[in-house]
């Protein structure tokens, strides 16, 4: 296929999933549209046009040595074999997943590029191989990195018998803007003031969408009952357009999350989903809502996103928390809350 400057389209009707084993060259614009898998086997090395993938999934499996133009791949999933030796000469871009050598850049995100100053660091993920489609849920892969990293750095700080914030405070020397929100959370918050028996406090910070966020979460455990007391969030997410809405993405996202860690999953028996409305997929009850503070960064910096950074503090500051109040870790999502009885 030569994709002249008046481009071309690839339509994959319905489910169906064709391979394409030509090679594809011009620099014109081809488009992708329509369901199903798209394999593209041939080289593109002689392509410099750009790809808008628009909605399906491509499988690149060809052996060019370079993939020339712009890829596009909106809301999709473009996947490059590892055995195909491929290097990207132009710029990934769009919503959707890009995988390349196994690894879905949405599993790592938030974790692979950590701001914490750790020098001996690797990220690695290990993929299970299901029947089953998943896609994201709101704040995409930071939901389940932000919970790992702010878990373990707590498991560290108390290794070294630290306490967490401050144990956070020189990991974060060279990341400013981190270590102001977890200053002004832990100050709002009272951290390091005396608690009740039964009570603790948890902290995360996190960066994702442009956005800087910490929290500290107060809860209690009292017979093996877990409450959620109180949640105090610093933000900052650049020029504060409307601090109003901000303050509401942050209250949302407690009570969209909240559910979520402590009970709610999607579970199948003889390959169907068990969860069909809210009777058995709960959602969070007026009566289980914190208190929640939201404190603004002033910032002179551009604005950044904030529909969905409230979500990923949450469960591993929540975690954390009860930790502090029990000795005991919570580390799987959502919360096994048998193990507190």
């Amino acid at each position: 296929i030569q994709v002249n400057s008046g481009g071309g389209t690839f339509r994959c009707y319905g489910s169906s999933s064709p391979t394409w084993s030509g090679a594809i060259t011009g620099s014109g614009n081809l488009n992708r549209t329509d369901g199903g898998t798209l394999t593209l086997a041939g080289s593109l090395s002689a392509f410099s046009g750009s790809y808008s993938n628009l909605s399906g999934a491509t499988v690149l499996t060809g052996t060019a040595s370079t993939i020339g133009g712009n890829w596009n791949i909106a809301a999709s999933t473009l996947t490059v074999n590892s055995t195909a030796s491929q290097s990207l000469a132009g710029v990934i871009s769009g919503t959707g997943a890009f995988v390349k050598n196994g690894i879905d850049s949405t599993s790592v995100e938030g974790v692979a590029g950590t701001p914490y100053a750790i020098a001996d660091f690797d990220a690695s993920i290990h993929n299970t191989h299901e029947g089953v489609p998943v896609l994201w849920w709101r704040s995409v892969g930071n939901t389940h990195t932000a919970h790992a990293m702010e878990t373990m750095i707590d498991d560290l700080a108390h290794a070294a018998k630290v306490d967490p914030v401050t144990f956070r405070q020189p990991l974060l020397k060279d990341h400013p803007r981190h270590a102001a929100v977890l200053a002004l959370a832990a100050e709002k918050a009272g951290w390091g003031t005396p608690l009740a028996a039964g009570r603790g406090r948890g902290v995360a910070v996190h960066q994702s969408f442009g956005t800087f966020v910490s929290m500290v979460t107060e809860v209690t455990v009292t017979a093996g009952k877990l409450k959620i007391d109180r949640v105090v969030a610093a933000v900052d997410c650049g020029i504060a357009i409307n601090p109003d809405v901000i303050r509401a993405q942050i209250e949302g996202s407690v009570g969209f999350a909240l559910a979520t860690v402590l009970r709610n999953k999607i579970t199948l028996k003889d390959g169907m989903i068990e969860q069909a409305n809210f009777d058995n997929f709960e959602p969070t009850r007026i009566s289980e809502m914190p208190t929640v503070e939201v404190h603004i960064v002033a910032s002179a910096a551009a604005p950044t996103g904030i529909g969905e950074p409230g979500v990923p503090c949450l469960a591993p500051s929540i975690g954390n928390a009860v930790f502090a109040a029990t000795g005991k870790r919570l580390r799987s999502l959502p919360f096994d809350l048998t193990k507190l009885a």
